[in-house]
């Protein structure tokens, strides 16, 4: 992140909602009852969430919400701006000069946890993103959990659009989530929460692009996903929560 209390606020959230920096290692363990392995138990993030709760999205959207006055709502501004969803959703990794040239291109499925045992999970976004009217976009795509590939169609609907002065000016945009898997498939449910994404808003040209300037850089977390998985067959929900990780 580029200021320290935006990289202060996403260690936190990111710690507490059992992803940052650690989705390998907890997806590799089975039975992760010892506080020890636990990214709940990290400290300060107990005071904020129930270690049993299945739904932090709630806890997400208010931790993310602005909280300084020098955060300004820009969302009806720039609903006329061409959005780059291409870049801004999909798994395509996708890295553009100053001058809006191509630099650099990679598949790069998000990794996340699902459940109480924190299973790794793949999610992987298509760049056939369709724009169905301002800031609604539909997508399709595939979820990996251990072996099992389900395919998917849903929506990202964003919600709020925030620029932020503090210490370094950057941009970021929250919204809500619903993916459906082909229920024709093995083990398939429903996806759903919040998410956010940073982006940069480039008022001369009226572009929104994601914000790569620190993809490289250690605790990258630009894109994240924060809610539930239904399973149709049971009714089963688990928590799960993906992203740039």
């Amino acid at each position: 992140m580029k200021q320290p209390f935006k990289f202060k606020i996403n260690l936190f959230i990111l710690g507490g909602l059992f992803i940052f920096n650690y989705p390998t290692l907890y997806a590799q363990e089975k039975n992760m009852t010892n506080h020890s392995y636990s990214p709940f138990y990290r400290p300060d993030v107990y005071r904020y969430c129930d270690s049993l709760q299945i739904d932090f999205s709630q806890e997400y959207l208010r931790l993310i919400n602005p909280i300084r006055n020098t955060d300004k709502e820009i969302t009806e501004m720039v609903k006329g701006y061409t959005v780059k969803a291409d870049t801004l959703f999909s798994s395509i990794c996708r890295i553009y000069d100053d001058s809006y040239q191509l630099t650099y291109t990679r598949i790069t499925p998000q990794n996340g946890v699902l459940g109480k045992n924190y299973q790794h999970i793949q999610m992987y976004i298509s760049p056939r993103i369709n724009q169905e009217y301002p800031l609604h976009f539909t997508v399709r795509g595939k979820s990996k959990v251990n072996h099992n590939i389900c395919n998917f169609n849903g929506y990202i609907e964003i919600t709020h659009i925030f620029s932020s002065t503090e210490n370094y000016p950057y941009n970021y945009m929250i919204g809500k989530y619903e993916f459906k898997e082909d229920s024709s498939q093995k083990g398939s449910g429903i996806f759903k929460g919040i998410c956010s994404f940073d982006v940069k808003v480039d008022t001369i040209n009226k572009i929104i692009n994601l914000d790569e300037d620190f993809a490289i850089a250690d605790g990258y977390n630009n894109r994240n996903y924060v809610g539930i998985w239904e399973s149709y067959s049971r009714g089963t929900i688990k928590k799960c929560i993906w992203g740039d990780y």
